[in-house]
């Protein structure tokens, strides 16, 4: 019923960040996806969201043993993405030898890496 496997628009992406962010109790009212709400919402998107919506992941400090769990190529949301990877945070790709940024995230993949994101927050904060 719930769909693991259906692909997610980036209204509903914007939802559950921001039902997360709540729960953080993450003051912040400016968080934002920009884009069409009814549009499907791809990885590299969905990894900038994540980062823009919990800004504490962008100051934790790198493990000095840690590795990326596949392959990032250049692009606008590859900063992003090497940060929640090498959080774990999107460990559900790394079965994966490269990062595919334009790919749709399914809702499971979106509960996977927002739950993840949301620990390594709750924790940093």
């Amino acid at each position: 019923i719930f769909g693991v496997n259906d692909v997610i628009t980036l209204g509903e992406a914007q939802t559950v960040l921001e039902r997360a962010r709540k729960v953080l109790k993450i003051a912040d009212k400016n968080f934002s996806i920009e884009g069409k709400k009814h549009n499907y919402i791809s990885r590299g998107d969905l990894a900038k969201a994540v980062c823009d919506a919990f800004p504490a992941l962008k100051e934790i400090p790198v493990k000095k043993n840690s590795r990326l769990p596949f392959k990032i190529s250049k692009h606008r949301n590859s900063e992003p993405v090497e940060i929640l990877a090498r959080l774990g945070v999107l460990d559900v790709y790394k079965i994966e030898s490269e990062f595919y940024y334009g790919r749709p995230v399914t809702k499971g993949e979106l509960i996977d890496i927002v739950v993840r994101a949301c620990v390594e927050a709750a924790v940093s904060i």
